[in-house]
């Protein structure tokens, strides 16, 4: 009976979860976070070309990539606000086809139903076309990686097209660079697991894995040098605007926190507080964070690479390590922001379903319900910002509930076996 009727709203529900974020944006046109799409049109005032402006006084402190998407999007609707936010509502629609494309190449049951969950929950449509950010535009290049591997691992499309896949990869890499830095750690994380595939897909050969590795490289940096080429650049940056982006872009970490939920919320009050002020000896949050971070960062990529070479190219492991590296940094970091963890429940989701066949198991998934209300609670801090009414100590619960999810997650991504049939890489 309940195979019947999801089989009968699987696609009328990937329809609903399509439309999903485009609806609410027509329903409520006035709601945005006022400061972001401000200071996206702002940035376009400093200079009649894009191009021109790194080289401006504007702080723009996007990729290239991502000041077209905010600045050069609403620069082409002449500044009109209500277009750009529906523009963005647009892309959330093509992101629940996007995620529906993965789970249906994965042959993951009723991909519309599950499509339609990730759709559904608040985390996925509150933080980027509610919100009025770009988040969204980083997300479908994530989700664009995350469907050629699908594709590499589970069809043989690519099987006497290597170099293909791996020119696909590095020109998607490269867009996630030039988007925005909130995407370098999900660059890290596929970048992983891209080496490992050329490493075994070469026989783990170093001097056949060498020129798919070099090929990698220059599918990532052209298109960086081409934009540069393109850039004004003033004089004090002119190896790349990366550099401009990078080295004056933010100082965010020198804050506790930018109304986000790690670990240091909880021991203070004031979130604006000197994170690089030593706590004992030269050890600040800041310093501390980082180290905690990268410690977390080395036991999940050993445990992830551990699995590779025990389960044979397991797709779904690699989510689940997508998903983590996401929530890891949110948890330890200093500065991080309330929109931080908005890449890290749609993998987790995908992970999840993509790892059980039976159906009636998957419905009775611990894990399954603790997600769905970690991204439930942390849709719900994002909607009580955008509605001014965010309870004193939403940062502390959500910390503590993120923390604690963290080390529920950790061990169980050390511990278990993937349940769902192996997903081998084609050669």
């Amino acid at each position: 009976m309940l195979q019947r009727l999801l089989h009968l709203f699987n696609l009328p529900l990937l329809l609903v979860g399509c439309l999903i974020s485009p609806i609410i944006r027509i329903l409520f046109p006035g709601v945005r976070y006022g400061h972001d799409v401000t200071v996206f049109a702002e940035w376009g005032t400093y200079a009649n070309s894009i191009n021109e402006l790194y080289n401006t006084e504007c702080f723009c402190n996007y990729p290239i990539l991502g000041l077209l998407s905010s600045t050069g999007l609403l620069k082409l609707f002449d500044f009109d606000i209500a277009q750009f936010m529906i523009a963005l509502s647009v892309i959330d629609f093509l992101n629940v086809f996007l995620i529906f494309a993965i789970l249906k190449t994965l042959d993951v049951k009723f991909a519309g139903v599950w499509s339609f969950v990730i759709a559904a929950i608040p985390s996925t449509w509150a933080g980027a076309a509610l919100w009025g950010q770009i988040d969204n535009i980083g997300q479908s290049i994530l989700l664009l990686l995350a469907l050629v591997l699908a594709i590499f691992h589970n069809k043989e499309y690519f099987k006497n097209k290597f170099y293909l896949f791996v020119i696909t990869m590095g020109l998607l890499l490269s867009m996630a660079i030039l988007t925005k830095q909130l995407l370098l750690f999900s660059v890290f994380s596929f970048g992983i697991y891209i080496l490992y595939i050329i490493y075994n897909f070469n026989e783990q050969k170093i001097a056949n894995s060498s020129k798919h590795l070099i090929l990698l490289i220059l599918a990532i940096i052209t298109p960086i040098l081409l934009f540069d080429a393109w850039l004004a650049l003033p004089s004090t940056y002119s190896i790349s605007h990366l550099q401009r982006v990078l080295m004056t872009g933010s100082d965010h970490m020198n804050e506790i926190a930018g109304n986000g939920f790690n670990i240091w919320v909880l021991f203070y009050n004031d979130m604006l507080s000197d994170a690089s002020q030593p706590l004992f000896a030269l050890l600040s949050p800041k310093v501390i964070g980082i180290l905690i971070f990268i410690v977390a960062l080395l036991f999940l990529s050993y445990t992830f690479i551990k699995k590779l070479n025990s389960q044979n190219e397991n797709l779904i492991n690699f989510f689940w390590f997508l998903a983590l590296v996401n929530l890891s940094f949110n948890v330890f970091l200093t500065g991080t922001h309330d929109r931080y963890l908005y890449h890290f429940y749609p993998f987790l989701l995908i992970a999840i379903v993509s790892a059980e066949s039976n159906i009636k198991k998957l419905i009775n998934n611990q894990k399954l319900y603790i997600t769905i209300l970690g991204a439930c609670l942390y849709g719900a801090f994002i909607l009580s910002i955008l509605l001014m009414i965010q309870p004193e100590y939403s940062n502390k619960i959500l910390a503590i509930f993120h923390f604690l999810f963290f080390v529920y997650l950790i061990i169980h991504f050390s511990s278990a076996k993937t349940k769902h049939h192996e997903i081998y890489m084609q050669r």
